[in-house]
């Protein structure tokens, strides 16, 4: 990635810890073919296929500079078009099954991006006792948590949990209107929805996305894992997210809006 670059997440993500109402206005822009290269040497190279069947190792290098440089250009005319997820049924232990999206390489790669953009956004946000889909957080931390809990204060009652369905059925305005809260780039906030509505290839059939998030790609995890924390536990509801005092930023000085 050009130094560039890493200079301006790392001031993004500084801007962003240090004023929780910042917003951000041009964004989209880090999304160039340096970074998206990044993102795909990130990519585990054996991962299954989207709907073309083509896996991250079966690109030479010739192929996907190329495909990247065509990704770039296309967004920057507002036409790229991520491809709908396949579709996939993982069994459950209670018999039923888990549909898992798969994205193609090429979307994966955009994803990957886009997530690194939202994280340090969005981190700032969210409260320690968050756990779940945050980077260098595990389930494992979460269980160390509860123990010291219970083991070290006073506690009468563990109550376990559950959003039922939330990931077939979350609103894709509510989350949109979550990212307002820090984004506003018209172009990022564009092509995030058109992720969340790219919809599903199932038996030949391509089927709209109107509500909730394929499992298994990583801008969606992102979006979602943001949107229920920062309505959940950060104190700040999406619908908040207006303010007079709100500021701006287009990685540069911060004006007042």
């Amino acid at each position: 990635m050009e130094n560039s670059t890493t200079f301006k997440f790392s001031l993004i993500a500084t801007k962003a810890k240090n004023d929780r109402k910042l917003k951000f206005t041009s964004l989209a822009h880090l999304l160039n073919a340096d970074y998206l290269r990044v993102c795909f040497d990130e990519l585990a190279t054996k991962r299954a296929p989207g709907i073309d069947q083509r896996t991250a190792a079966s690109y030479s290098v010739e192929e996907i500079t190329a495909a990247i440089k065509a990704a770039v250009e296309k967004m920057k005319r507002h036409a790229y078009r991520p491809q709908p997820v396949r579709r996939v049924l993982i069994p459950k232990a209670n018999g039923k099954v888990r549909p898992l999206g798969i994205p193609t390489t090429l979307d994966k790669i955009v994803q990957l991006a886009c997530a690194r953009i939202l994280e340090p956004l969005f981190e700032p946000l969210f409260l320690d006792l968050s756990y779940g889909f945050r980077r260098n957080r595990s389930a494992h931390q979460a269980l160390a948590a509860v123990n010291h809990m219970v083991m070290g204060k006073r506690v009468n009652w563990v109550i376990d949990a559950d959003i039922k369905g939330f990931f077939d059925n979350v609103n894709h305005e509510k989350m949109l209107q979550c990212r307002r809260q820090r984004i506003v780039d018209p172009n990022l906030l564009e092509l995030l929805e058109r992720f969340l509505k790219a919809g599903v290839m199932a038996e030949g059939r391509v089927e709209p996305t109107t509500r909730g998030t394929p499992q298994g790609g990583v801008t969606v995890r992102s979006l979602r894992t943001s949107t229920c924390t920062t309505a959940l536990t950060s104190g700040s509801p999406c619908e908040r997210s207006g303010s007079s005092k709100d500021t701006h930023s287009s990685c540069g000085t911060p004006t007042t809006s």
